[in-house]
């Protein structure tokens, strides 16, 4: 070979190489990380917001680490379960939560399960697994509560739900009913995840 075939083939050679690292190195680069899920959309035909919102979402998302928990197997045909918290003779400082799902509201049977936090309408907090959960026919919450835990006047409890993304809305609730040493409140389940109450004449 020549010596000035020999200086072509050298500076040939020389830009390809480079060329060929470059391409080497933009193929190499770190793979981008998946876009995380966005949350759920909640119908704004079905709830407004509350003028309440930080209380409720705090006592929602910052639940004590202790509770009363409730689990079972619901059926496509209808279950409900009960949580107490009975203090010595008489009601009026007793608890009852019943969560009840109708005929129709689950495609398959399904372990539910239900934690109650707190000890006063104010302050209680009926938490739901598995989170994120709609129901074909709305269940309900039945809280049953006696004189000395009633903190609220009942005409003017109000009840919320709060989603796992931080979003809390209005519950409706189904009736009120004052009875001999206790009340009743009742609430409709569309889907979970925590339910509670608050003082607000909105229902």
């Amino acid at each position: 070979m020549s010596a000035n075939l020999h200086r072509l083939t050298q500076k040939g050679a020389l830009p390809f190489l480079v060329l060929s690292m470059l391409v080497l190195a933009c193929g190499c680069g770190e793979v981008p990380a998946p876009v995380a899920p966005q949350p759920a959309t909640i119908d704004p035909g079905r709830v407004s917001y509350l003028p309440f919102l930080p209380q409720a979402a705090q006592r929602a998302a910052k639940l004590p680490s202790a509770g009363l928990t409730a689990s079972q197997i619901f059926s496509i045909w209808g279950d409900q379960f009960t949580l107490t918290d009975l203090n010595g003779p008489g009601v009026a400082d007793d608890l009852k939560v019943t969560f009840s799902v109708p005929s129709g509201g689950l495609t398959s049977p399904l372990l539910i399960s239900m934690t109650l936090y707190g000890n006063t309408a104010q302050d209680l907090v009926m938490a739901f697994t598995p989170s994120g959960l709609l129901f074909l026919g709305n269940a309900e919450l039945k809280v049953t509560l006696g004189d000395d835990r009633l903190d609220i006047p009942l005409q003017q409890i109000t009840a919320y739900h709060a989603y796992d993304n931080g979003t809390v809305v209005d519950a409706k609730i189904l009736s009120r009913t004052d009875g001999d040493g206790t009340s009743e409140i009742r609430i409709e389940v569309p889907g979970f995840s925590r339910y509670g109450m608050s003082n607000g004449n909105r229902n």
